[in-house]
């Protein structure tokens, strides 16, 4: 990511504008402000695709890219998954990408610990068995959700799927407004880790790189059992 050394309010267009104090990258960055997917990303870079045949993307060079990244071409997005030489990139999706000028977009990086869940009385052992994250807005493909307790610091992670509605026929009758939908509020099921049912307390990690999609985390409900206050 970029490391700003100085920024300000642009009063004309009320957009956010930063100064690189990254000597490798000495350029002022303007805030994305389209109030859409794609103001949430880092930079980006312009490519040009030489040709397309399946999730295999020919550019004229891939210097600079890293798997991880959005290719973007008009409305169509999808992740680099792997970049096999100076001139491929593999994607995630099979779109129907056209030779010309397209965009990369690098993501925001999210790394977040909330405190830890004693469920109240830190002095007792617990079997902490499901957590349900709480979202309002859940646009992403995927989500990880990294555990660890006072008897395991090693962070295990669950993945969270959302219910996501893409579009007419992409869901069971009746299960979304006419015409389409999205991922809005949803509680998505997550089971903690075998490591990391038994402790005193269970600390919860979010690690999450992904641009072009948004999430809106409003809270977690955790699922435990009180054992006993015997431990070794």
């Amino acid at each position: 990511f970029n490391t700003q050394g100085t920024g300000f309010v642009n009063p004309t267009d009320n957009k956010l504008y930063f100064g690189s104090s990254d000597a490798t990258t000495k350029f002022v960055y303007q805030e994305r402000k389209t109030y859409t997917n794609f103001d949430y990303a880092d930079t980006s870079f312009a490519i040009t695709i030489v040709s397309a045949t399946g999730t295999t993307v020919t550019v004229a060079s891939t210097a600079g890219l890293a798997v991880g990244w959005v290719v973007s071409q008009g409305v169509q997005t999808s992740n680099i998954i792997s970049i096999p030489d100076s001139t491929t990139l593999i994607v995630a999706n099979e779109l129907s990408w056209i030779a010309g000028a397209a965009t990369v977009f690098r993501p925001i990086p999210i790394e977040l610990e909330f405190i830890q869940e004693h469920m109240g009385n830190p002095g007792i052992v617990k079997h902490f068995k499901e957590c349900h994250a709480i979202f309002s807005g859940a646009l992403f493909d995927s989500f990880n959700l990294g555990f660890f307790t006072d008897f395991n610091e090693a962070i295990v992670t669950t993945t969270l799927i959302p219910k996501i509605l893409n579009g007419w026929g992409t869901g069971p009758w009746g299960s979304m407004a006419w015409g389409g939908g999205n991922a809005k509020a949803q509680v998505i099921r997550g089971l903690i880790p075998l490591q990391h049912r038994r402790g005193h307390w269970l600390s919860i990690t979010v690690d999450y790189s992904d641009a072009l999609t948004a999430f809106a985390l409003d809270g977690f409900t955790l699922w435990y059992q009180s054992l006993s206050q015997k431990f070794h």
